[in-house]
């Protein structure tokens, strides 16, 4: 398996060095759900400088009418730099790939809706070469989809999800509503679920991020027996000496896990839970299954 890291910090070196075989960089302006964001400029250097390294892109967000200018320069540039991908929301990419013949492979990347082999067998043969298959899935759905589709599977193994995205200033309309300051961050806690997330504002909208840390240490051994393609292990809301740990263990790991007893492997999967301080698997093991509630008065 490729681990692929979507970093926090541009010590692009030291995720090198840990093993990491790409990152995972968002273009300003062009992605919800990053903290870091990077320009064509600065992509391009980090592709300069770091040549053994997958760089794939992410513009996850919305194409309008007036996006489109800049939009195709930045693909242009992109194309030109010989990235390994780009991540797309908005299928408008699609379009534009084939209209300005771009030769760099999609990534088909919307959150929720990447969940079944159909479907990204479908848009592999529109040309799109990978999936970002979604958190909201089991492993068994995810060893389905790469058995059944051709297409090239990636998965998040380590991070905190995207839950939601609104392109409305929620945090800063709430703010006017209670004619308060509200910060651009705030954790809130569901009422009903209890679930606490943290909500993240800025110029392109809304994001909800889950406050549980994804623990995919455990499905990342079941992956390497399927050969599973690639791995997203993300470093936002983490300390980034402990997410350097993080991927040299999951690297080191992806190396030996041929020669390691059963037993060894579970003691990895208990220190990885105790170092991350979470052994939760989100949705790996469990189905998502959402039922409407009964009106207790009808």
């Amino acid at each position: 398996m490729k681990l692929i890291v979507q970093p926090n910090t541009k010590q692009y070196d030291a995720y090198q060095k840990a093993g990491a075989k790409g990152l995972l960089l968002g273009l300003r302006d062009f992605c919800n759900d990053f903290a870091l964001t990077h320009t064509i400029d600065e992509i391009e250097t980090v592709k300069k400088n770091f040549p053994d390294l997958e760089i794939f892109v992410s513009l996850d967000k919305m194409i309008y009418d007036s996006d489109l200018s800049l939009l195709k320069k930045h693909l242009l540039a992109l194309d030109a730099m010989n990235i390994t991908g780009i991540l797309f929301y908005d299928f408008a990419l699609l379009k534009l790939k084939q209209e300005l013949q771009l030769k760099v492979d999609l990534v088909w990347n919307q959150t929720h809706m990447v969940t079944n082999y159909k479907t990204c067998e479908y848009y592999y043969h529109k040309g799109v070469k990978y999936a970002y298959l979604s958190s909201e899935i089991t492993l068994d759905e995810m060893l389905e989809i790469k058995e059944k589709s051709q297409i090239t599977c990636m998965a998040l193994l380590y991070g905190y999800p995207v839950v939601a995205h609104s392109k409305r200033k929620l945090l800063h309309n709430y703010g006017t509503f209670l004619k308060q300051t509200i910060p651009n961050e705030l954790t809130v806690t569901e009422p009903v679920s209890k679930q606490r997330y943290k909500i993240k504002e800025n110029e392109l909208g809304t994001t909800f991020f889950s406050e549980i840390l994804l623990n995919g240490s455990k499905p990342y051994l079941e992956m390497l027996k399927h050969d599973f393609p690639y791995g997203i292990l993300k470093e936002e809301g983490t300390d980034s000496s402990l997410f350097l740990e993080m991927v040299s263990s999951f690297v080191t790991m992806n190396e030996t896990w041929k020669t390691k007893s059963d037993e060894e492997k579970q003691d990895w999967v208990v220190r990885m839970s105790q170092k991350m301080g979470s052994d939760h698997t989100g949705f790996f093991y469990q189905k998502t299954i959402y039922k409407v509630k009964k009106n207790e008065k009808s």
